[in-house]
């Protein structure tokens, strides 16, 4: 009995295909899952860019319009500010304004100025129409946290306005 031993083999073994189609496999599950990963984050991306844009537009109608404002203890929604209907549709925003003393000049004691400053912070919350269910009805309480939380997408944005009356 002849023993023949393969010294020269060609090819590979079914083990060595096995083996190389399955490192094949995670690498090409690995691209795609970072593709996945980069599309998602794109598109936060530009959720919070918009809703930081229509925050800013939303401030930028407030200052243009400050014989509107009073005091308000709770939130109230904004609305007639220039946005296209599909933005309206898409976004909620509410804002708060609260008033802030403004100290009188030395020595205007009883002067009678016919002008009178009076100073505001208003506060602006945006987030997407949709999770408007999910962050509550609009009332008293600011929805960051609960956005925060519930990883909901939220734009808030604080100023100080000052008006003449």
């Amino acid at each position: 009995m002849k023993k023949t031993h393969l010294k020269n083999r060609n090819g590979f073994s079914l083990v060595e295909i096995i083996i190389a189609m399955a490192m094949f496999a995670i690498v090409i599950v690995s691209v795609f899952l970072m593709f996945s990963f980069s599309s998602q984050q794109n598109h936060r991306t530009n959720d919070l860019d918009e809703l930081y844009s229509i925050a800013q537009r939303s401030m930028e109608y407030i200052k243009n319009n400050p014989g509107d404002l009073t005091e308000s203890a709770s939130y109230r929604q904004l609305g007639g500010y220039t946005a296209d209907a599909e933005t309206l549709s898409r976004f909620t925003v509410i804002y708060k304004v609260t008033e802030i003393a403004v100290p009188k000049p030395s020595g205007a004691a009883g002067s009678g100025s016919p002008i009178n400053p009076v100073n505001f912070i208003v506060t602006i919350e945006v987030y997407f129409t949709k999770d408007s269910t999910a962050l509550g009805t609009i009332g008293t309480v600011s929805k960051t946290e609960t956005a925060r939380s519930l990883n909901i997408p939220i734009a808030t944005l604080n100023s100080k306005l000052t008006t003449y009356r």
